[in-house]
């Protein structure tokens, strides 16, 4: 079986269709998960393989700016609303 490797991230919610196609629009580079949504601002996984972690990363480092991306510290990251599998599959 593959482990997942999320990469946690806050950005504008108006960003994340645009976030989405560009992740998703590398093959199988990863697929992206909303996991929190308050307003104007969401929190959202890029959940990548072994294999694929470091082009997401990649990726991310080239869009953050125009896309007002910050990666979640795992402090941050225990804020997000529990009950999600994913947020409790990862101890986020």
């Amino acid at each position: 079986m593959n482990e997942i490797f999320p990469i946690i991230l806050r950005l504008p919610t108006k960003n994340i269709v645009e976030v989405k196609l560009i992740i998703e629009g590398y093959d199988e580079v990863g697929i992206i998960r909303t996991l929190s949504q308050k307003g104007e601002e969401s929190v959202i996984a890029i959940l990548t393989l072994k294999d694929t972690y470091q082009i997401g990363r990649e990726i991310i480092n080239q869009i953050s700016s125009r896309y007002e991306i910050t990666e979640l510290t795992e402090e941050e990251a225990k804020d997000l609303p529990k009950g999600d599998w994913l947020v409790e599959e990862f101890k986020i």
